[in-house]
């Protein structure tokens, strides 16, 4: 199989555009969407609490880290040097990258 960095590109780019609504309106009940003002939503998050739960008691936690499995994959694979050198560099570029979607969109 050649080896395309447009391929994995594109698949990235596709796991991504995925990976935003999912994590907006999926939720453990099912679908939920409510729209808020930036304001209304960043005083929300202000106000609230810290709440320490077990991993039992949120498998969507699990459902979101299997959801970022190939996407990990996939842009990797965009950033793989073709000779072989560099791949500790290229696999932190993808952990950055990963990382900074993350934050951005949780």
């Amino acid at each position: 199989m050649l080896y395309r960095r447009s391929r994995f590109a594109g698949w990235a780019i596709a796991c991504a555009v995925a990976i935003v609504p999912i994590s907006f309106v999926l939720g453990p009940a099912g679908f939920h969407f409510a729209p808020l003002a930036l304001e209304v939503a960043w005083r929300k998050l202000l106000a609230t609490p810290y709440l320490i739960n077990g991993s039992d008691q949120r498998p969507d936690w699990m459902a979101n880290l299997l959801m970022l499995v190939p996407l990990g994959f996939v842009v990797t694979g965009m950033f793989w040097p073709r000779g072989g050198r560099w791949r500790w560099l290229t696999a932190g570029a993808a952990l950055c990258c990963c990382l900074f979607l993350v934050v951005t969109v949780k």
